[in-house]
């Protein structure tokens, strides 16, 4: 990597009894089911072989379980940023796609197709693409050369995705991150890149892509 540039690491958390059974889980806070505590052990092992600076982790439970597993494994403190707390999906929160679409159909229809639209009771997507670019620009300053891991959700790491590619926003999904995965982009000044998306090499079996 050269000078100046910051590597981030993006870690989705290790799955929740909702991701196992396709739920919309949102801001709901759920405790890391069996599978995701095994999920977070094998990614932190992962990150371990890293050399990494520091460590930030949405405040959601689930992200904090996982956090802690890479924190113990690299022998590094986590900083809580509740920047990387995952979209709010209101009333769809708790739902499976089936049962939302024939609760709140009209919509998720618009959902998918206005790129502006929030989901029934939850966060429009200008907040969450704010909340996201401000991050990205505060860890530059901050974190210029080094390696940072974050610990959030795969839909604040889309948004984050499409805020550090300047690719126009989309509501439903574009980039396939699993529980447990690990993605990296490096920011640079002249263009960020992307290097790997949603890699489980490390996972086994794979994560759920909820």
């Amino acid at each position: 990597m050269p000078d100046g540039d910051l590597r981030l690491l993006l870690v989705r958390h290790g799955a929740t009894i909702w991701n196992d059974e396709h739920r919309i889980i949102g801001r709901t806070d759920l405790p890391l089911s069996p599978t995701g505590q095994k999920q977070a052990l094998q990614v932190a092992a992962r990150l371990a072989r890293e050399s990494v600076d520091a460590l930030y982790t949405s405040p959601l439970q689930r992200a904090i379980a996982t956090a802690e597993a890479v924190s113990t494994a690299c022998g590094l403190l986590y900083t809580v940023e509740d920047r990387l707390r995952e979209t709010d999906l209101g009333n769809w929160e708790g739902l499976t796609l089936d049962e939302a679409a024939a609760r709140y159909g009209a919509d998720l229809a618009a959902w998918r197709d206005d790129p502006t639209a929030a989901p029934t009771g939850g966060e429009l997507p200008a907040q969450l693409l704010a909340r996201t670019r401000s991050l990205l620009d505060e860890l530059r300053g901050r974190h210029a050369g080094q390696t940072i891991a974050l610990v959030g959700h795969g839909g604040v790491f889309q948004a984050l995705l499409f805020v550090a590619l300047d690719i126009a926003y989309r509501n439903d999904w574009l980039f396939y991150l699993y529980n447990g995965s690990l993605s990296e982009l490096w920011l640079r000044p002249e263009r960020n890149v992307a290097v790997h998306l949603n890699d489980t090499a490390h996972l086994a079996p794979a994560g759920s892509l909820d």
